[in-house]
């Protein structure tokens, strides 16, 4: 999903999918998607992270250089 913020005008975009992290060791997570597995790093690591389980379905919010804004738990 993309969405647009009215007051940057920045584009956002969202991935939902299982948690699953990377082969190098917790430095970046890969989602599921339709045209196949993205990478995505994390530069920083979330604070959320410290808490789920790899496997819980995410939300990652993505801005438009592909990097991680937020990551959320899907209830």
């Amino acid at each position: 999903m993309l969405a647009c913020d009215r007051r940057t005008g920045e584009i956002r975009r969202f991935l939902t999918g299982p948690l699953a992290y990377g082969s190098d060791a917790h430095g970046t997570l890969t989602m599921q998607r339709p045209a196949g597995a993205q990478s995505i790093p994390l530069t920083q690591r979330p604070a959320a992270l410290a808490t789920l389980k790899e496997g819980l379905p995410i939300t990652v919010e993505l801005n438009q250089q592909g990097e991680l804004v937020d990551i959320r738990r899907v209830n």
